[in-house]
């Protein structure tokens, strides 16, 4: 019986070490386990590259748009350097008489004189005078005025020595037209 206990003891043993040993993945079990892995790895490190250049992508489609709207920021400042360019400005007189009665009551613009000037370039430059005289708003019927254009005319700054001015100008004779504007 002995015996029995002993081959029973040991067919339990190796019964034990045989299941062990089938529970245990063989080496080449392993080795296709690893590879799977492997492969697995491979393709997650595949995706992060491909999530990664698309991303780059993204980001250079997001810079080109900022590029663009910087430079329509530019294009807008283009537009202010031409108002930049322009100047303003005139001078004039005016009447007004309101009566008590019957007499008319008038309103005159005696004298109004409108300057616009524009810079094209560093060399070439538009002045204009228009003036408008006794435009007056009445009771009577009389109503009248005029408007013309006094000066108009571009200069080109062609040299420090030479210069060309062409349009209408007054005539530079006498002092009355060479500083017939107001100080």
């Amino acid at each position: 019986m002995k015996k029995i206990k002993t081959y029973g003891i040991l067919s339990l043993i190796l019964v034990a070490n045989l299941m062990v040993k089938a529970a245990e993945p063989s080496q080449s079990e392993r080795i296709a386990t690893l590879e799977q892995q492997l492969k697995m790895i491979t393709q997650e490190l595949q995706n992060m590259k491909v999530r990664q250049e698309t991303a780059e992508k993204e980001h250079i489609s997001v810079q080109t748009r900022l590029n663009k709207v910087d430079e329509s920021i530019t294009d807008w400042n283009d537009f202010k350097e031409p108002m930049e360019k322009m100047s303003f400005g005139g001078y004039g007189e005016m009447h007004a008489n309101f009566n008590q009665g019957e007499g008319g009551d008038y309103f005159d613009i005696h004298r109004l004189v409108l300057y616009l000037g524009y810079d094209f370039a560093d060399w070439i430059k538009l002045n204009s005078e228009i003036e408008i005289e006794h435009a007056y708003a009445s009771s009577d019927e009389s109503n009248g005025g005029e408007v013309g254009i006094e000066q108009l005319y571009v200069d080109f700054l062609l040299h420090e020595s030479f210069n060309l001015r062409a349009g209408r100008v007054l005539a530079p004779l006498g002092i009355t037209n060479q500083r017939h504007e107001p100080t």
